[in-house]
């Protein structure tokens, strides 16, 4: 893996973060939280919201 594709894989994460915290804001979710793996243990990323 070279370092362009390093910074293409952070890129398309980002932007998967952004559409996936823009879908959860429009569906009226607050306090949305991204976990990590380092903090979970878990091997991908966990998120957390809270429905009203």
């Amino acid at each position: 893996m070279t370092s362009g594709d390093v910074t293409d894989f952070y890129d398309q994460l980002a932007e998967d973060y952004h559409l996936m915290r823009s879908a959860l804001d429009h569906a009226g979710f607050t306090n949305v939280a991204w976990l990590m793996p380092e903090d979970t243990g878990f091997y991908q990323p966990v998120v957390t919201a809270h429905a009203e």
